[in-house]
Formats: structure tokens, sequence, C-alpha cells
């Protein structure tokens, strides 16, 4: 008898310990309130079983935004949904995230048509020593305060740039000057400064941090770009959420190379103000660096070009080309390659392009042509890479309308050798009238 009595003594400790755990409701009909702070949080259920918890929150006419992520061990599934259920306890409306990487979120906006109380369920299965988390906020959560400290946990860098054009180093990113915090909640985004600039370490798991901007009807011009030890898994994500909270357009760059950047122009159709979401992932000696601009946002410090060799490493001041239309320039010497910007005001028809390099024999080399869309994506390329002493190829652009186009060009290879661009044809209207002298194929430099 006494030994019964001791089962169940442990059996009613286990089970109240694995309450206490969560602290949450599994009965629809005895629903958690959700506190104050709109947060939800706790360990997976112990046993990794898969769990479902009710909560009941007051809300009033507008839009429910909320955020659910997940944290735990790599490799082990992981999973978390959120659904907004409808006065028949039918699911109105859910999202989810699942998957076995270490860290996972999400958000999405509710409508909320009527005041009272509405009832959430949570569902959620991972390994125990992970946790999930879900917040709520927006208009319509009428018991919202400010986050807590947690959902402010990283303070990376803001970097303000200086406003004028500055050199930098074949692999730098600029130094920050001014120090913000980097807001994790959706519910309390960082507002953009006016710099457009956001520029900050590594974190040591990937993060995301969330952003507002104030915009009107325009193009809203992004580059992102990254650096850090070469062969360390690197990602840098950056995400256009809509009025729903999905993601309405997004694109990101990952890897392991030391360097990688890219460029996207996001439409915005009406004034207000958007949110932005940036993921970001490698190791902490790194550095990772988004900037906004173009004509919807609004309150952004004229740009400057960031200036190497003379070339512009910004989208949002490229380096016009010249009548001659030839660039040439040295290679960059680092192991890491480097992305120049060139505008060229073209005609509808065909550009004609010759790209070239020359340096020791032996040594890795590459020269890659990129012409950008409206939107700032690639459109066409072509490269060159090798040991040879020398390379070149040609290709012809069609252009279909009239206007600026947008050029960019990644180069890589010892400090020693050279490269050259030349652009030509019918689509150049500002190409010299006079011949241009032929390219020599010798040794000389290019």
């Amino acid at each position: 008898m006494q030994r019964l009595l001791a089962l169940s003594a442990i059996l009613i400790f286990s089970l109240w310990a694995a309450w206490a755990e969560a602290g949450f409701s599994t009965s629809i009909m005895r629903p958690t309130a959700v506190g104050a702070n709109g947060v939800i949080s706790a360990s997976f259920p112990i046993g990794g079983q898969k769990t479902s918890y009710y909560f009941s929150a007051r809300v009033q006419k507008g839009d429910l935004l909320t955020q659910i992520a997940f944290d735990g061990r790599k490799g082990a599934p992981k999973q978390v949904e959120l659904a907004l259920l409808g006065g028949n306890a039918r699911v109105e409306d859910s999202y989810w995230i699942h998957g076995s990487e270490e860290k996972t979120e999400s958000t999405r906006s509710f409508p909320i048509d009527a005041d009272g109380t509405r009832i959430l369920r949570v569902t959620v299965q991972g390994p125990e020593t992970g946790g999930f988390r879900v917040e709520l906020g927006g208009s319509a959560f009428l018991e919202s305060t400010s986050p807590p400290a947690a959902a402010l946990e990283h303070s990376p860098e803001i970097a303000l740039l200086p406003s004028k054009p500055q050199e930098t180093g074949a692999a730098t990113v600029s130094p920050p000057v001014q120090s913000l915090a980097l807001s994790t909640a959706v519910q309390n985004p960082t507002p953009i400064a006016a710099s457009g600039v956001v520029s900050a370490p590594f974190p040591a798991t990937k993060t995301y941090y969330y952003f507002i901007a104030e915009v009107q009807p325009g193009a809203l011009l992004t580059q992102i770009s990254y650096q850090g030890r070469k062969d360390a898994s690197k990602e840098l994500e950056l995400a256009l959420l809509n009025n729903d909270g999905k993601a309405e357009d997004w694109y990101w760059i990952h890897g392991s190379d030391p360097t990688d950047e890219a460029t996207r122009s996001f439409s915005i159709d009406h004034p207000g103000q958007c949110l932005l979401r940036v993921a970001a992932q490698g190791p902490e000696t790194g550095q990772f660096r988004v900037e906004f601009g173009g004509s919807a946002l609004r309150g952004v410090e004229p740009k400057m070009p960031l200036l190497h060799n003379g070339f512009s490493r910004s989208v949002f001041a490229p380096t016009p080309v010249d009548e001659s239309g030839v660039i040439t320039g040295s290679l960059p010497g680092a192991e890491a390659k480097l992305v120049y910007y060139f505008v060229i005001d073209a005609q509808a028809g065909d550009l004609l392009t010759q790209i070239s390099y020359e340096g020791r024999a032996g040594a890795p080399k590459a020269l890659t042509l990129n012409l950008l869309s409206d939107d700032a994506r690639v459109a066409q390329w072509y490269w060159i890479h090798g040991s040879d002493a020398q390379e070149e190829a040609t290709r012809s652009f069609p252009i279909d309308s009239a206007g600026r186009k947008l050029l960019r060009v990644e180069v890589a290879g010892p400090a020693t050798g050279s490269f050259r661009i030349e652009l030509g044809g019918p689509a150049l209207t500002h190409q010299a009238e006079t011949t241009k002298p032929p390219l020599r194929t010798s040794q000389s430099a290019l």
C-alpha cells in the first residue's frame, strides 16, 4: 500500500510538474486568458507529444497582429500552429511553422470584425529542450502593452553612414556611427533610420528583426550584403510584409563565400507605413548590411556612393559610364569578390558588350557583367573565369525600352591583374562618335 501511495504521489507530482512547465489549458471550455503583454511562451510539451492549448483574448474591431516562433535542437522536428476559432469553434483562420532548423518564425494579421472575446488555439510539438513563443498585438488586441524586454533581446548596431563619398576596402562593411537596438518583435518594429542603413554583426543563431518605414507610392530600392569567414555558412533574407503580416515579396543571399550581395526593388502602391523583416544567421565575427532607399522611402538622406578604386559599390548611387563606353580597373586582390554598380542611358535596341581580364597565369580570376531589370533583379548576365593569363567573351543584351539601365559588375583576382568592359551597339545613346581603338591581346595592361 505504501508503495502504491508513493507511486501515486510520484505520478501526481509528475503531472503537476508537466502542467507547470506550460501552465496553459488544453480545454476549450476553460481557455487560458492571454496576459496583458500578449505573450505566450513555454517549453515544448514533455515527451514530444503534439499538444493543443486554448486561449481567450479580448479584442475590438481591427487587425490582430500575431507572431509565432520556435527554437530547439537542430535536426529535431518542431512545429507551431496558431488558429483563430470562429463562433462555431471551427478554425476561421490559421497559419503554422514547421521544420528541423534551430529557429523559425512567421507573422500573420487576423482581421477582427466585432468587439468581444475570441478563442485562439496553439498547437505545438517539439523537443523538450526547445520552446515556442506566440505574441499578440495590433489594433484589435485590447490588453496590449509595450513588449517585454525579452522581445528586444538582441542589440546589434544600426550604421548611420557619413554624408559624403567614402573609399572602402575590398571586404569592409561601413563602420557603425550610432547604435540602436534591433527589435525582434513585429508588434514593436525598429524605425528605419534617416540613413536607410542597417548594419550589425551576425547573431549566433538565426534571428528575425522587424522594421517599419514611412513610404509613399513608388519603388522601395534595397541592397543586402554580408561578409564573414570563408567556408562559414551565412544567410540574409529581406521580406516586405503585407497588411496580413505575410511576406508579400522577398529575396535572400546564402552560402559560404566570404562575401555576397543582391538588390531588389519592392513596389509600393499606397502611402503610409510598411513592415519589413530581416532574417540573419552567420559567424559572430561576420557582419550583415541592409540598405533602403528609392522613390518610395520618405525622410531618407541623399545617397552617396561607397567608392572603391573610383567605382561605386552602392546601387543607390551608381557610377555613370562615360561616353567612351569603357570601364577598366584593377582586380581587387582579396579572396572575396567585389561588386560595382554602373548606370547608362540606353535606348531600345541591342547593347553590345565585351568583357575581358588579364593577370598572372595560375591565379584564379573572375569577371561577371549583369544587366539589372527595373526591379533591380539580375535580368541577363554572363561571365568569364579561370586561371589563364587572359580571357574574354562577348554578349548582346536586348534593351526593350529607353531609359536609365543599371549594370552590376563582379570582379575577383590578383591585385596585379586588371579587367575591362566595353559597351556599345545601337542601345548606347551616349557612345562617343569617334572610332574606338581595338582591344590589344598582348600582355600589356588592358
